[in-house]
């Protein structure tokens, strides 16, 4: 599970350079301090500060990332993923590599999970009960799973990422793959169109991640 971006103002947040080669187009997001931690009977939180600098040390947003774990049943845990994006003193541009799926399209914008080769393929599904990777690539829904056997038990487990109501372009477009060796499951906020941040404006994005034994169930997700 991370957070990453392909182009905020035309800046690579989501790869790095190769050792030794040109920096040049790339950015890092880099931890700057611990905001807050807490922990108590109904959950467990840490609230940190992130800044997305590129390759000339230009800071384009000051992040803060909330993860809260809830207190899990037998059968499914619960964290909430919380991103606050603030411009720094300039207008941003979060957008993505378009193209074909799978050719020059990159869709690679924002959280994302990508799963353990040693559990690919699995099966997918969305709120709409599409399963088929591409009838769910580039079609919005409210959430999207991941399930699969674990060799290590043999044992039936999941993913799901939930979107929430308040994030922009609810319910949100999904980028997913489900092959051997290459399973992901990502909300693309800026899926077909780029979405600009005034520099004064603030992006919040919540999710929720959430992990079950067993098939899924949709009234745990919604």
């Amino acid at each position: 599970l991370w957070v990453a971006w392909k182009k905020v103002n035309d800046v690579n947040f989501w790869e790095q350079p190769a050792p030794g080669s040109d920096p040049t187009g790339f950015g890092r997001i880099v931890h700057q301090q611990i905001v807050a931690q807490n922990a108590d009977a109904d959950s467990a939180s840490l609230t940190t500060e992130n800044a997305w600098i590129d390759w000339q040390g230009t800071t384009h947003l000051t992040e803060q990332r909330e993860i809260t774990v809830h207190p899990p049943t037998a059968d499914v845990m619960q964290i909430s993923v919380s991103l606050t994006l603030q411009p720094n003193n300039r207008e941003v541009v979060l957008d993505l590599r378009r193209g074909e799926p799978g050719a020059d399209g990159r869709f690679y914008s924002g959280m994302a999970i990508r799963f353990d080769n040693s559990i690919t393929p699995g099966n997918l599904l969305d709120a709409d009960g599409r399963t088929e990777p591409m009838d769910i690539f580039g079609k919005q829904s409210l959430w999207c799973s991941f399930t699969t056997q674990h060799p290590t038990d043999n044992e039936t487990y999941g993913v799901a990422i939930v979107d929430h109501p308040d994030n922009p372009r609810y319910p949100t477009t999904w980028w997913v793959r489900n092959r051997e060796n290459y399973c992901l499951i990502h909300p693309s906020l800026v899926y077909y169109e780029p979405l600009h941040l005034a520099a004064d404006e603030t992006l919040n994005l919540q999710y929720s991640v959430v992990l079950y034994r067993g098939q899924p169930n949709a009234e745990v997700f919604e």
